[in-house]
């Protein structure tokens, strides 16, 4: 028999739950789960932070890429990794005194990497033989690529490198003095077209090379009217429509003549990453948290506020969707008509973000963040 002290105990417990809160009784049906329509579906994840002290935290700057199924990514310690897309395996093609940095490229059977000495090594992908150690002088922070048998690299001591691809054979080199008092120090990467090679630099210049020799055919100050402190040209160049697109670090977007640099156009926008180009349009990152798309007249079309004042760190595009990464390390993918959010994904530090851009493959894209971290979705 229910005693009448259990039944007050009830009653009490009923009332506080039912009466005390906004809850409403009503009939319930049981339905099955919803099926989440994820995008960003984490495929792998790995840590790759060297060894360090307590206190001194280290901050990575690698990238990977994609070459056919398989995932290739350098470690600061001096690991070169060949990830297996399909299996999930690793297998350690070099293992090299030196660190890593950077993303490195893959081009004619070939790895390229950059370490943190400042040198560039070619390594064979079917059998991690080293075909040649060039020194460099300085490491390469603006990325490097390949292109016309030629590597193209930026180096931190602001000069720009080409080596012949197959023997690392130094074709040209041009160093720029540039005040470290007006100096972020970071680089931008080059930007081949037809014969010439653009180059921006920390003193806010934008210089045209001819490619093949290295001579100068004109250069433009493109911080111009701007603030005296932190011109650095941390843009790409980018070229629509025979006209070159460039901007300083707290500068608006110039459009300029690709014959002689002379100013044709401003936009009142300020990129802080590349400009990638997508069904006509062009797209762009900035300071305050936005993407904002562009016509080839570089007209503003639209702009979204992705994170409100956290600088976008890396833009892309993936099976048509746009991608982008803030600051805060927050990895998001939108709709590219309706610049609608379609999934996000925290990375799993606070303010981790990726100094390299993303690695886009044909079924997944991946990217290192700045805490050493690999991830694939």
């Amino acid at each position: 028999m229910i005693s009448l002290k259990k039944i007050c105990l009830f009653a009490f417990i009923f009332c506080h739950l039912f009466s005390c809160s906004n809850l409403v009784l009503t009939d319930l049906k049981f339905q099955s789960p919803k099926k989440e329509n994820k995008i960003l579906t984490l495929k792998f994840a790995r840590d790759i932070d060297p060894f360090y002290r307590t206190g001194k935290l280290p901050i990575g700057f690698n990238g990977g890429v994609f070459a056919g199924n398989d995932f290739y990514y350098g470690t600061e310690s001096g690991e070169l990794i060949k990830l297996s897309v399909d299996s999930g395996k690793s297998v350690v093609v070099l293992k090299d005194k030196v660190g890593f940095l950077g993303a490195p490229v893959v081009s004619s059977g070939n790895i390229f990497i950059t370490t943190i000495n400042g040198e560039i090594l070619s390594v064979s992908q079917s059998s991690g033989k080293v075909n040649f150690r060039q020194q460099l002088g300085a490491p390469s922070e603006g990325g490097f690529q390949i292109i016309q048998k030629k590597i193209i690299l930026t180096l931190r001591s602001h000069a720009v490198v080409v080596l012949a691809e197959e023997d690392g054979h130094l074709i040209w080199a041009y160093r720029r003095p540039v005040s470290s008092t007006i100096s972020l120090h970071r680089k931008s990467s080059a930007l081949v077209k037809s014969n010439q090679l653009f180059v921006g630099f920390a003193d806010g210049n934008l210089v045209s090379f001819g490619l093949e020799k290295g001579e100068i055919l004109w250069e433009k100050k493109v911080a111009e009217g701007e603030s005296r402190q932190f011109q650095d040209v941390l843009m790409t160049p980018f070229v629509v429509d025979g006209k070159i697109w460039v901007a300083t670090y707290q500068g608006v977007l110039k459009v300029l003549d690709l014959t002689n640099g002379n100013l044709l156009k401003l936009a009142q926008v300020k990129p802080v990453t590349d400009f990638i180009q997508f069904n006509n349009k062009l797209v762009v990152g900035t300071a305050e948290g936005k993407i904002v798309i562009l016509s080839e007249q570089a007209q503003i079309l639209s702009e979204l506020s992705v994170a409100v004042d956290i600088p976008i760190a890396q833009i892309g595009i993936w099976n048509k969707k746009l991608l982008t990464l803030d600051h805060t390390g927050v990895l998001r993918v939108f709709d590219f008509d309706h610049l609608k959010k379609l999934d996000q994904f925290q990375l799993g530090h606070s303010y981790s973000t990726s100094f390299t851009p993303f690695a886009i493959g044909d079924k997944f894209f991946g990217l290192i963040s700045t805490r050493n971290k690999v991830y694939l979705f």
